[in-house]
């Protein structure tokens, strides 16, 4: 249900013709798919570069984004768990490397804005990671 929904948003932030949030939805959903280390996630995240691809940047440009960005979030998964009170820290990484992703000129109100959107998904990605894995191991709060 998650991989759904975060399909559908990032097929409707690459329809949005706005440029300043391009690839937030899909590259917090990546870092979701990086922190579960499942073998669909994967194939998911090279599904969501496709997506990224339709709006009309390179396909190899987004191949070597998703793996960069993939590689790295699996290096800091080594040392930090993706749960809230590691999401600052989170958030602030990927706002860099959307920066550099971007090639946009630093602003902090930008930088701002991108901040709490990665924040707000992450902290949501994390409760209902939690919430599914309840819902698997049969828990009930």
């Amino acid at each position: 249900m998650v991989e759904i929904i975060s399909l559908i948003l990032i097929i409707i932030e690459n329809s949005i013709p706005l440029s300043i949030t391009h690839g937030v939805i899909a590259s917090a959903y990546i870092t979701y798919l990086t922190s579960k280390r499942e073998m669909k996630s994967i194939f998911l995240s090279f599904f969501v570069m496709l997506l990224i691809s339709l709006q009309g940047c390179s396909i190899f440009e987004n191949i070597i984004f998703i793996i960069i960005y993939s590689v790295i979030f699996h290096i800091i998964f080594l040392f930090f768990e993706f749960r809230k009170g590691n999401m600052p820290i989170i958030a602030v990484l990927q706002s860099i490397i959307w920066f550099i992703f971007q090639r946009k000129v630093f602003s902090l109100k930008i930088f701002l804005i991108i901040y709490s959107l990665y924040l707000v998904l992450d902290i949501i990605y994390v409760i209902l990671r939690r919430r599914y894995s309840y819902i698997i191991r049969g828990v009930t709060k």
